[in-house]
């Protein structure tokens, strides 16, 4: 008995976005959307890792390959900049992460593995 394979492969595709998307929350949640209006910030009100849909959104556009090296500089500590949340006492200045480069490389490489 020969099964389809399509519900197996989409499976995995949603497990890697829903991992890749839980971890980038964790990691970038705080870094502020566009704060000083610069055109070549990569991160917007739709595009950063503040919400679950937000993530899943950003890491297909990554998937596809639009400007993920855009996205993953913008993440690293010398370019992000922190935003305020709720329960955020405003000192709080490290929401960048070196791990970005490791992050979108492992991300932009398993991707499509697994499509």
């Amino acid at each position: 008995s020969t099964q389809s394979t399509g519900p197996h492969v989409m499976f995995l595709i949603m497990l890697t976005f829903y991992i890749y998307a839980v971890i980038g929350m964790q990691i970038f949640g705080k870094v502020e959307a566009n704060p000083d209006g610069a055109s070549d910030y990569t991160i917007t009100r739709l595009n950063n890792f503040s919400s679950f849909l937000n993530a899943m959104i950003i890491l297909f556009r990554c998937s596809t390959g639009e400007a993920w090296h855009a996205i993953m500089r913008d993440l690293t500590p010398e370019r992000a900049q922190c935003g305020k949340g709720p329960e955020d006492t405003g000192t709080d200045t490290s929401c960048g992460s070196k791990f970005s480069e490791v992050y979108f490389c492992t991300f932009v490489i398993t991707s499509p593995l697994t499509s």
